[in-house]
C-alpha cells in the first residue's frame, strides 16, 4: 500500500489538474456567455430598429391616405363644377344645324364561299370570280370548314363540292340549308350522276354544274341566282 505522504501527494497533484481544468472550463463559459450577451444585445437593437422602421411606414402609409383622399374630394368637386358649367352652356348654345346628308355609299360587292379540297381548282375559281366578275371571294378546304365560317358571315352564294373528305359536300349541303334556308348554294362535282344532280336539288341546292365547266357557263348561274329578287321578276 501506499504511503499516507504518497497518496497525499498525488492527491495535491491530481487536485491540482482538476482545479486547472475546472477553472479553463469556467473561462470558456463566461466566454460563451459573453458572447451570447453581446448577441442579444444585437437582437434587441434589430427588434428596436425593426419597431421604428414600422412606426415609420405606418405613419407614412396614413399620410398617403389623406393626401388620396383630398385629392379625390377635390377631383369629385372640380367634376362637379365641370358638369354644371356644360349644363349651363348647353342651356345657353343656340341649336347645332342639321348634319348634312352623307353620299350614297358604294354597292357592296357580292360575297361568294368557295368551297374544294382541290387548291389549283379553288384557286382557278377564285381568281375568276375575284377578278372578272369582281365578287369578294372567300375560301374553304372542306364543309366543316364552310360551316363555321358560315357560322360568323354568310356570303350571297357557296360553290359547294360534292366529293371531299370529311363530312363531304352533300351532308354539307343538308346542314347549310337546314341553318340557313336561303342560302344560295351552286353544287359541283366530277362525276356525272342523275340521282346525285335530283338529291341535291331536292336538299335545297340552286343548281348543279359538272367538272370541267366553262366559266362562261359559271357566270350564267351565278348571275340567275344572284340576281335580286324584284329584278328577277321583271327579268
Amino acid at each position: 500500500m501506499d504511503k499516507p505522504r504518497e497518496r497525499i501527494a498525488r492527491w495535491m497533484k491530481d487536485g491540482s489538474t482538476l482545479l486547472t481544468q475546472l477553472l479553463e472550463e469556467h473561462g470558456r463559459s463566461k466566454a460563451a456567455l459573453t458572447e451570447l450577451q453581446q448577441e442579444c444585445v444585437a437582437l434587441r437593437d434589430q427588434i428596436v430598429a425593426l419597431r421604428e422602421e414600422n412606426l415609420r411606414y405606418r405613419r407614412e402609409r396614413n399620410e398617403l391616405v389623406e393626401k388620396i383622399a383630398a385629392g379625390l374630394d377635390t377631383a369629385s368637386d372640380t367634376l362637379l363644377r365641370f358638369r354644371e358649367s356644360l349644363r349651363v352652356a348647353d342651356a345657353a348654345a343656340p341649336p347645332e344645324p342639321p348634319l348634312p346628308a352623307l353620299p350614297p355609299s358604294e354597292p357592296v360587292a357580292p360575297q361568294i364561299l368557295v368551297v374544294d379540297d382541290d387548291m389549283q381548282f379553288r384557286s382557278m375559281l377564285a381568281m375568276h370570280l375575284a377578278e372578272n366578275r369582281g365578287y369578294e371571294v372567300a375560301s374553304a378546304v372542306s364543309g366543316e370548314e364552310a360551316l363555321t365560317m358560315l357560322a360568323n358571315h354568310q356570303p350571297q352564294a357557296v360553290l359547294l363540292d360534292l366529293m371531299m373528305p370529311g363530312i363531304g359536300g352533300m351532308e354539307a349541303l343538308r346542314r347549310m340549308k337546314a341553318l340557313y334556308p336561303d342560302l344560295c348554294v351552286v353544287t359541283v362535282t366530277a362525276h356525272e350522276d342523275q340521282d346525285t344532280a335530283q338529291e341535291t336539288i331536292s336538299l335545297g341546292a340552286a343548281d348543279y354544274l359538272k367538272k370541267p365547266f366553262k366559266l362562261d357557263h359559271l357566270d350564267a348561274v351565278l348571275n340567275i341566282h344572284m340576281m335580286p329578287s324584284a329584278a328577277r321578276a321583271h327579268a
